[in-house]
């Protein structure tokens, strides 16, 4: 920039004075009839050059942001190309929109105390010396005091006129049915980077097709319907959590899944609360007795029990025992009814470890899911005995995903036809 004046210091002169160190030694260089036509250009070409470097002070505040202007100037915003997600009926579970996010420039700030006063009279939950500190520090070309705001507080800080605050607009996740599909669709962190969920594991195909929807097979009145009633159950017998499933037995198109805890995907100040992070539809448990279903099943498959077939539950069998004792003999039927452990051991002996681990492997207990979550635990692994058969037969001692269950529970119904569960719409 010094070379370029110095350029046009001696064009000048020599347009104007045509002396002889600046016309090179030739003092026919420019001459007096083409002088008023020089200085002519010279000054479209000075004006030019002026317009230009106002034209990048423009350009420089729009970008950067004039933190002692009392305009919206001071905006920037980052590009988030993603595919909005959306249920079975077109109902949208994701989408990106911009925000606003409350910045400052420290180094441009003559009273950080003064500043930081204001801004927590209008976010009173911000920590006033952390604020005051960091606005002090005049090695600070940006700071983020606070993201996402809403329009209203923005108005409220634009019309303060705080010398050195600003505005950035950013382009940010957001989830419209808010804790309903925190854990099944996922969210992006703070740097709208894919963390988990759906967004995690279709993360290249959210990205590359921004254009397009991501169909799922959820639907969102199910959706809401069954957290409302695992809910309900949670609170009535005190429970740490639970999962809800309601999947088509015939596509294994998950209609709903419910976890819970859960928490709002669009407030940042519940982030990282480690209760919440929890899928337990994906997460392995000892499910109990629910695994009687299994038993009974493989018990009337291989024809070593009817539904009539009758034993004695009196007895323990070794220290297994029923919850409510049940003197006599009762039939398969009622074993199943009544949720006997020991009448379920007793039909297991009569198949043995090697049909149920035939059956259970045939069931998919221990084969990887393959749900496009990103969250998903390897299946477990199958470990012959006669007291893990013995205790498998009423669901422990072996561990599987309530969606591993509602999976093998539906090619019990659906004429035995074994299907992989999916999250996605088919045609």
């Amino acid at each position: 920039m010094k070379n370029f004046l110095r350029f046009l210091v001696l064009r000048y002169d020599a347009i104007i004075s045509q002396d002889p160190m600046t016309t090179k030694g030739n003092i026919n260089y420019f001459s007096h009839e083409a002088s008023p036509r020089n200085r002519i250009k010279f000054l479209i070409f000075f004006f030019i050059f002026l317009y230009g470097i106002a034209s990048i002070k423009v350009f420089n505040l729009l970008t950067m942001g004039d933190s002692n202007s009392n305009s919206y100037a001071g905006y920037t915003s980052t590009n988030l190309k993603r595919a909005e997600i959306v249920d079975r009926n077109g109902q949208l579970l994701a989408s990106t929109t911009q925000f606003a996010n409350l910045i400052a420039y420290p180094h441009k700030i003559d009273d950080p105390v003064g500043t930081a006063m204001q801004i927590v009279h209008v976010y009173p939950h911000l920590d006033f010396n952390k604020l005051q500190q960091a606005l002090s520090d005049k090695k600070r070309t940006y700071y983020l005091i606070k993201r996402k705001i809403i329009p209203k507080e923005q108005q409220i800080i634009h019309d303060m006129g705080l010398a050195g605050v600003s505005f950035e607009t950013v382009n940010y996740r957001y989830y419209p049915q808010q804790n309903s599909f925190f854990h099944v669709v996922g969210t992006l962190n703070l740097d709208n980077q894919a963390e988990r969920g759906i967004e995690k594991y279709l993360n290249d195909y959210l990205k590359v097709n921004p254009k397009e929807k991501l169909v799922l097979s959820l639907d969102a009145r199910i959706q809401d319907a069954s957290r409302n009633a695992l809910q309900t159950a949670i609170n009535k017998h005190s429970a740490l959590g639970g999962a809800a499933i309601v999947m088509d037995v015939h596509t294994g198109e998950v209609i709903s899944m419910v976890s819970l805890p859960d928490y709002n995907p669009n407030d940042d100040a519940q982030r990282g609360q480690a209760t919440t992070s929890f899928n337990y539809a994906l997460r392995k448990e000892e499910l109990g007795s629910v695994f009687k279903v299994f038993n009974t099943a493989i018990a009337l498959e291989t024809n070593t029990s009817k539904l009539s077939t009758m034993f004695d539950v009196s007895k323990n069998v070794g220290t297994i025992g029923d919850f409510h004792g049940i003197n006599g003999s009762i039939s398969v039927t009622d074993i199943l009814r009544k949720s006997s452990n020991i009448g379920s051991v007793k039909m297991a002996e009569r198949f043995g470890p090697y049909v149920q681990e035939y059956f259970f492997r045939r069931l998919g207990f221990y084969n990887d899911s393959t749900i496009e979550i990103f969250e998903k635990q390897k299946a477990s692994k199958f470990q012959r005995a006669e007291i893990s058969m013995q205790t498998m037969s009423y669901g422990h001692g072996i561990t599987i995903t309530p969606l591993q269950l509602v999976q093998s529970v539906a090619s019990i119904i659906n004429g035995g036809y074994y299907i992989e569960p999916t999250l996605l719409k088919k045609d």
